[in-house]
């Protein structure tokens, strides 16, 4: 990881890099003479105002430059980053994004190569930012940065997250479905049926999912109805468990027989 390093600032490093918030900080103090980039003062006109558009701009943005494809970026891209940052700023892509680089690397390195921009709408991508593999969605657009040469020399990322509404849409298009199929159930063994039916089609959200009916007495629940379990004997899938207690009942009567109880 390049070190921090705080030298003298030229005037066209001042001009191109001054403001840009805590990244322009970070980017102004890093040694860039450990990069492949080489010292800040060095860069290309191109580079230098590319990095400023970056670094300025309030929509999350992130920038390749190179055939080592170094990576610099916006404040508004860290939250992508997660614990990637600081170490990612200077370092390359495909070191970076290394459990993704088989989906965005190929198409990144054609925009490099001459091709032409590329757009992805809510494209699943398996991230691990925050120590874990987790299930995101991002809309993003790759498009060449010119160099002085008139050829490609960076690619540039504009990027937004909608993780959080592909899920809550697919949630919801699942209680939606829910609702629909099961309504014409003739029997709680059968309602329990469909709706497992409905749940298994989105492992993403429920990895399992068990169905229990109470018994007369409100006492028992009785496995109606399994999805996503390995085997049928799996230790977390039993067959019969005790009704868990409830807030006290005023009413005479207990529970109506048959009432499915999920356990998801």
């Amino acid at each position: 990881m390049p070190q921090p390093l705080s030298p003298f600032i030229s005037p066209s490093e001042e001009r191109h890099f001054a403001g840009g918030g805590e990244m322009g900080e970070l980017v102004r103090s890093l040694d860039w003479s450990r990069t492949p980039l080489g010292p800040s003062r060095d860069w290309p006109v191109s580079l230098k105002t590319m990095a400023g558009v970056v670094l300025h701009n309030r929509f999350p943005m992130l920038m390749w430059w190179g055939p080592e494809m170094i990576q610099l970026y916006n404040d508004a891209y860290r939250p992508v980053l997660g614990l990637k940052h600081p170490g990612s700023l200077g370092a390359p892509g495909e070191q970076v994004w290394q459990e993704i680089w088989d989906v965005v690397g190929p198409m990144a390195r054609g925009v490099l190569n001459g091709g032409p921009a590329t757009w992805s709408e809510n494209l699943e991508l398996f991230i691990n930012s925050r120590g874990f593999l987790e299930e995101t969605f991002h809309t993003f657009s790759y498009s060449p940065i010119p160099d002085e040469e008139g050829g490609v020399g960076g690619v540039l990322v504009t990027v937004r997250e909608t993780t959080q509404e592909v899920q809550h849409g697919r949630q919801l298009r699942m209680l939606r479905d829910l609702a629909a199929r099961s309504a014409d159930a003739k029997s709680p063994e059968q309602a329990c049926h469909t709706s497992l039916n409905v749940l298994a089609d989105n492992d993403l959200d429920l990895p399992f999912c068990l169905l229990y009916l109470l018994d007369a007495n409100g006492d028992t629940a009785r496995l109606a109805g399994a999805a996503g379990c390995p085997t049928p004997s799996w230790p977390r899938c039993p067959r019969s468990s005790p009704s868990p207690p409830g807030p006290a009942r005023t009413g005479p009567s207990p529970r109506p027989p048959g009432r499915a109880t999920p356990s998801w």
